[in-house]
């Protein structure tokens, strides 16, 4: 869990600040409202990225070459990969603060889910089950021909609820059309439909639930939510521009004339509701809105420009890959450094102890593998020991051994050299000659038995 956490605070600091700089490339406006939605769906992909790096992180470490496992006296899984024990034992005080941090996470990602789930449940009780079917043949007779006309195959129905003002779309159980009371004209009808309807068809309802799950993972990050909200405008630029590709200027002219009309009335502001025609009422994203709606050719963007910053784009997930893949390293050298920290005082102090001054009763003999890997998962009893013939394979061998208890002590001697456990851990590397055998003694320091799991890398 501490790796996700660096993780996540590197990889969102990065790829927040990459979407940030994103938005204000797109506010010059030199593009056209199809290339700007475009370029914004990738930026909106590569947030997934963090989570894609563990899982493939995860997958290779478990698609790894098997360590040949030593003599176990049960089954263990853990005994056929080295444990970051660093992430599980260390100081009381690091533990209270990546308790803290994951705490806080957590926290945050519960209470923004519980506060969603509320008010779908909510308006869900209040609006949609007091809502009514729409059965004028007219009306679903229009929903019918807009349907197939854009190659819709799933079946949409209209409902009808007076508390609703502003036609939207919600998604909850399926695709629904919610109308209110106020009486349109069929032109109007048209548009509306024909909008929502096209929210279906460009996938719009898909990226915005991406966007949602990214929300609830960097809820901390206020970049993140100022770009959904930047992508959220853009899919409601991009559904205008389809619903009036090929349409003449008094036909756009009706449509935002019918956006106008809808502008002061109450929007519904709802995680239930992915759509609403009308979309947000601030000034600036309806000022671009208009714009888009009433300029009938698309705007000429600058091939240089375009490949300027369609290279920018395509360079976001390689930041937000190599974002993470640095959280994934500053967390791993910590936790090593962690890990050897413990153990310099006895290397120091305690090393170069000839393993012959130590009387010890070796209950076991055991063999590593000659080249490679070999795991250790053993038990072994109070006060007693147990061997392990190592034969090198390189000019280096390393030892990574803990204990089920972080209150456990016990040591290793490896030609002589010794190496007491720290915080139930011990990670230490020793120098050899190629192809010569070398003999590993593994101390139980308590009057208890304890279980050793590791790994040796020869």
């Amino acid at each position: 869990m501490g790796y996700f956490i660096v993780i996540l605070a590197v990889a969102t600091l990065a790829s927040g600040i990459m979407l940030f700089l994103l938005m204000q490339i797109m506010n010059l406006e030199y593009y056209a409202t199809a290339w700007i939605y475009g370029l914004l769906r990738i930026g909106l992909v590569l947030l997934t990225i963090p989570l894609f790096v563990l899982v493939t992180m995860y997958m290779a470490y478990l698609t790894r070459p098997v360590a040949i496992p030593i003599t176990s006296d049960q089954p263990d899984f853990i005994a056929f990969y080295e444990v970051p024990y660093g992430m599980l034992r260390g100081s009381p005080l690091q533990k209270l603060y990546m308790g803290l941090i994951i705490a806080v996470w957590l926290l945050g990602i519960l209470i923004k889910t519980a506060v969603a789930v509320v008010r779908v449940l909510r308006f869900d009780r209040t609006v949609l089950r007091k809502s009514t079917l729409v059965t004028d043949p007219a009306m679903l007779q229009l929903v019918k021909e807009i349907r197939e006309e854009l190659g819709i195959r799933r079946k949409v129905p209209v409902y009808c609820h007076p508390a609703v003002q502003v036609p939207a779309l919600v998604i909850l159980g399926g695709p629904r059309i919610l109308m209110g009371s106020r009486d349109f004209s069929q032109e109007e009808l048209s548009w509306i439909i024909r909008h929502e309807l096209m929210h279906l068809k460009r996938k719009h309802i898909l990226f915005k639930r991406l966007g949602v799950l990214a929300q609830t993972l960097y809820w901390f990050n206020p970049l993140i939510h100022d770009f959904f909200r930047f992508f959220s405008d853009y899919c409601e630029m991009d559904c205008d521009r389809e619903v009036l590709k090929g349409r003449t200027q008094v036909q756009r002219h009706c449509y935002a004339k019918l956006l106008m009309d809808l502008l002061s009335k109450d929007i519904p502001a709802n995680p239930a509701i992915e759509s609403a025609f009308c979309g947000r009422t601030e000034h600036k994203t309806m000022d671009r809105r208009f714009k888009n709606i009433m300029h009938k050719p698309e705007k000429k963007i600058r091939v240089g420009m375009l490949a300027l910053s369609l290279c920018y784009v395509l360079s976001c997930p390689f930041v937000a890959f190599g974002a993470t893949r640095a959280g994934a390293e500053i967390a791993t050298d910590y936790m090593r450094k962690t890990k050897e920290e413990g153990n310099i005082k006895s290397q120091f102090s305690e090393k170069y102890i000839p393993a012959t001054e130590r009387i010890r009763t070796v209950e076991a003999s055991l063999e590593a593998s000659a080249r490679g890997t070999s795991s250790i998962s053993r038990t072994i009893s109070a006060n007693k020991s147990i061997t392990v013939s190592v034969t090198a394979a390189s000019s280096t061998v390393r030892i990574v051994l803990g204990s089920d208890s972080a209150s456990d002590s016990f040591s290793i001697a490896f030609d002589g050299y010794g190496v007491d456990s720290s915080n139930g851990i011990i990670s230490s590397s020793f120098d050899t000659e190629p192809n010569k055998t070398y003999k590993l003694y593994i101390d139980n320091n308590m009057n208890h038995s304890i279980h050793i799991t590791g790994t040796i890398y020869n």
